[in-house]
């Protein structure tokens, strides 16, 4: 039986909850790691690029992200069936669809390890000359810029462990729904609170109206997209983005 959509949005704040909780934990610790090697060459007086260092820590960001993609596509998958009252894919289904995906996998985690060492390069780099610019010396700017480090990187691990778990999320979800049937249509879900962006809560108002097919594009804001966090719509509308698709079973389909 599918769920209602109160019941759709507890199972799905409550998977995403630990999904970004999980992964903030995990990029946390990386970005520490990181703040301390590029504070070590600065105090050598190394150079960033090309750096062994700081490409072994962004190799282990890709790692860290590359796990925490497959987990969330599963969830995805396993949401999708749930929500629409099918039986669980069992073990074999879930290792097709992350086969089928591992390509998505493996470009995107490298992607956006590399740009989010560069954007933690780029703190450092704020943060180094704040503390040259107020009269700091010696050790003092070390604690000076350890301190606005560990600031900047706590506020920031919110947001990348939400918007990365949550498009892999989508990811897994828009696959799964597909494996239903090719007559499933797909609306954009919204959480309805006032967090919500207001382009967001409009397509969650049209499409809840008009769903459309799996292949077809959401209009949303001044973008289109296959799914929420699609990187083919602005920044503006996938930064933090704790929207879903919602799948809606046409009746009388039967599921294959």
């Amino acid at each position: 039986m599918a769920l209602s959509d109160a019941q759709t949005d507890r199972l799905f704040d409550s998977i995403l909850i630990k999904l970004e909780n999980k992964l903030g934990r995990q990029i946390l610790g990386n970005f520490r790691q990181l703040t301390k090697s590029i504070r070590a060459i600065v105090e050598s007086g190394g150079e960033f690029a090309g750096n062994t260092v700081i490409l072994e820590n962004q190799r282990e960001l890709q790692l860290i992200l590359q796990d925490a993609y497959f987990e969330a596509i599963r969830e995805g998958a396993k949401f999708t069936y749930k929500e629409t009252g099918q039986e669980e894919p069992d073990e074999d289904d879930l290792s097709a669809l992350l086969l089928l995906l591992i390509g998505w996998v493996t470009v995107t985690s490298i992607q956006h390890a590399q740009f989010l060492t560069d954007t933690t390069i780029d703190i450092f780099n704020t943060s180094y000359q704040n503390a040259l610019e107020a009269g700091e010396m010696g050790l003092d700017i070390a604690k000076m810029v350890s301190r606005d480090m560990q600031k900047r990187n706590k506020a920031r691990v919110k947001v990348i462990g939400t918007s990365e778990a949550n498009m892999a999320f989508q990811t897994g979800s828009l696959e799964a729904g597909k494996t239903l049937s090719d007559q499933v249509l797909k609306r954009w879900n919204s959480q309805q609170d006032r967090r919500v962006r207001p382009t967001h809560v409009s397509a969650n108002s049209r499409y809840r109206k008009k769903p459309i097919p799996l292949g077809a594009l959401f209009s949303v804001g001044a973008g289109q997209g296959l799914r929420p966090l699609d990187p083919m719509l602005p920044s503006e509308e996938t930064v933090a983005c704790r929207c879903y698709l919602r799948m809606v079973m046409p009746k009388n389909i039967p599921i294959t």
